[in-house]
């Protein structure tokens, strides 16, 4: 939606999309290429880690960079390595850039805890799958029926912690470590933990680490906000 009305009011945009995923970033580049051709839009993917990618984008100061960063992935790094990244991104960039941030906001544990728990089993899903890839990548021998997933909040870091339990005694051995692993019937083990902020938090996080906070977009409920920053 945002690529899609810059180019309705025809103003200049060069896109570079930045994933570690080459296919990914194939597949992106072909969609919007034949989706925005004779439009005012240019893409150059980047397949590597985001700071190789951007400190090659950067080194040109005649335009302003926009650095779209949408999602939660800051959300489920711990408060110190979120900070280090931050720290980095700034000296990636140059002074008055923008970057445009998501936060999950603090809101209801009841909330929070149904979103991760959801009766259509969704999450279950995606926290199940982390044992497809260990099967697939490592050699693994998970069963999943074997294993169930609970999301819990823990208000004292504020993050929802989500968990896979052993139904039942069970040893897995991972193949190209070479080594087995035993759980104890209904033993949790933690797969990840997706941290939530108040907007003063936001604020103080872009304050510490060389940035200026200078918008908030909110969903209609404020459980989401995409945070616009000035590099200071």
């Amino acid at each position: 939606m945002l690529i899609e009305n810059i180019v309705n009011k025809k103003i200049d945009l060069q896109y570079y999309p930045i994933d570690i995923s080459e296919g990914a970033i194939r597949d992106l580049v072909t969609t919007l290429k034949s989706k925005y051709s004779n439009t005012t839009l240019k893409v150059n993917g980047l397949v590597g880690d985001y700071f190789v990618g951007l400190k090659s984008l950067t080194k040109k100061q005649n335009h302003r960079n926009v650095v779209l960063f949408l999602g939660v992935t800051l959300n489920n790094m711990t408060p110190p390595d979120a900070s280090i990244f931050l720290q980095k991104l700034h000296k990636s960039l140059n002074k008055q850039d923008l970057l445009l941030i998501g936060f999950d906001l603090i809101k209801s544990p009841k909330i929070i805890h149904n979103a991760y728990n959801d009766s259509r089993g969704l999450f279950e899903k995606f926290n199940l799958h982390l044992l497809d890839r260990i099967n697939n990548v490592l050699g693994g021998t998970f069963n999943k029926e074997f294993f169930v997933h609970q999301g819990h909040y823990n208000p004292m870091v504020q993050a929802l912690e989500s968990y896979l339990y052993s139904t039942k005694n069970q040893s897995v051995r991972i193949r190209n470590l070479n080594k087995d692993f035993t759980f104890k019937a209904w033993e949790g083990t933690k797969t990840e933990q997706s941290y939530k902020f108040s907007i003063e938090e936001i604020e103080l996080m872009a304050e510490r680490n060389g940035f200026q906070v200078i918008k908030k977009l909110y969903d209609s409920r404020k459980y989401f906000v995409d945070s616009l920053w000035e590099v200071q």
